[in-house]
């Protein structure tokens, strides 16, 4: 009791003598609380911002302001917060854990070489953090850089505790979806087996097992996987469900059960409006029956190249970088280099002119 009311006593002091340093102070405290402990972010913003507004120059408040931007998803608003942490020249835990905010806000904006080089420089200052090892493999990997996306997903599984599943799910996640991509199909697999381990209700892992039993050759395994995925895919998820239902039907092609399959994919056209005559000329020039396989493939208006737009000097028009086997491009004699400026009297501008 009495230690207390000594500790009262400096205080009340401290108040009296400085008056606007126990605002500021408290304000700073209650920016952390609010942050750190009651995830109350709009009154942490506040807090952070009152501090701010007394001391601009002190680094921590504008970290504790730029997480409780980043956690309310003001992505745009955390990022210069958190830059203005590195400006200050902070130094310790806040600034590689400023670095790993920035990453992430980058990484959940789409900009993936901001968010890349970012990781890179907290990933400097701490190797064994798992969270910025975590961001950079997603980036990798949404990036197409499945065998970078696998080492950052493997270093992250051996910094993770075991009792964070969380980001444990996460890493296999990632790590299963590079292996998948990359063809390291068993990998993948017992990869999702261990997710499913702690998730059997994942429609996710399901639905991605399910891909990779496909591109495995595994038909029977992979309609087994995609059912079960359509038992656990929230009904909101629509493109989840979409993306099932396609695979589904293409395992189904594999079985040798076309009605089926070409059915799966009408149903996905009735219920998600998508385009699908590029799925059903894949599945008709399968099972054999070309004529279609071109009609479905783009109209009157296909005949069978892969374009990119060309414009030099006064032509303008697509140029042809492939084509097609057995479409009519091929035997019409069209070779890769080929610029097109004009199909049936009407004037080519670009690949949307085109197809």
């Amino acid at each position: 009791m009495r230690k207390r009311i000594i500790f009262i006593g400096c205080l009340l002091a401290s108040i009296f003598m400085s008056g606007c340093l126990f605002t500021e102070v408290d304000h700073a405290l209650f920016a952390k609380h609010y942050i750190d402990q009651s995830k109350n972010y709009d009154m942490g913003i506040t807090e952070a911002r009152n501090a701010i507004a007394m001391n601009p120059s002190y680094a921590p408040r504008w970290y504790w302001l730029g997480v409780a931007q980043f956690y309310k998803k003001q992505y745009d608003e955390a990022i210069p917060a958190f830059k203005k942490v590195i400006d200050l020249r902070q130094t310790g835990p806040q600034l590689q854990s400023s670095y790993d905010f920035l990453g992430w806000a980058y990484f959940y904006k789409g900009d993936y070489a901001e968010a890349i080089m970012n990781f890179n420089r907290s990933l400097e200052l701490e190797p064994r953090d798992q969270e910025s090892l975590r961001g950079r493999g997603w980036s990798y990997f949404n990036t197409g850089k499945n065998e970078e996306a696998v080492r950052d997903f493997n270093r992250a599984l051996e910094y993770i505790k075991s009792d964070n599943t969380l980001s444990l799910q996460d890493a296999l996640r990632g790590r299963d979806k590079a292996y998948s991509l990359n063809r390291n199909h068993d990998e993948a697999i017992h990869d999702f087996n261990r997710l499913l381990e702690i998730n059997p209700k994942e429609g996710d892992a399901l639905n991605w097992k399910g891909w990779t039993q496909y591109r495995k050759g595994n038909f029977n395994e992979a309609v087994g996987d995609f059912n079960r995925a359509t038992e656990h895919i929230p009904q909101d998820n629509k493109s989840l469900l979409f993306d099932n239902i396609r695979g589904k039907a293409f395992s189904y092609l594999g079985l040798g059960d076309s009605e089926t399959a070409i059915n799966l994919i009408n149903k996905a056209k009735e219920i998600f409006n998508y385009d699908a005559r590029y799925d059903l000329s894949a599945m008709y020039y399968a099972i054999g029956d070309k004529e279609k396989a071109w009609e479905y493939r783009g109209g009157m208006g296909m005949v069978g190249v892969d374009t990119r737009d060309y414009n030099k000097g006064e032509v303008i028009g697509v140029e042809v970088v492939g084509t097609f086997s057995g479409g009519p491009a091929e035997r019409a004699g069209i070779l890769k280099g080929y610029v097109i400026v004009k199909l049936n009297d009407m004037d080519i501008t670009d690949d949307m002119d085109f197809f």
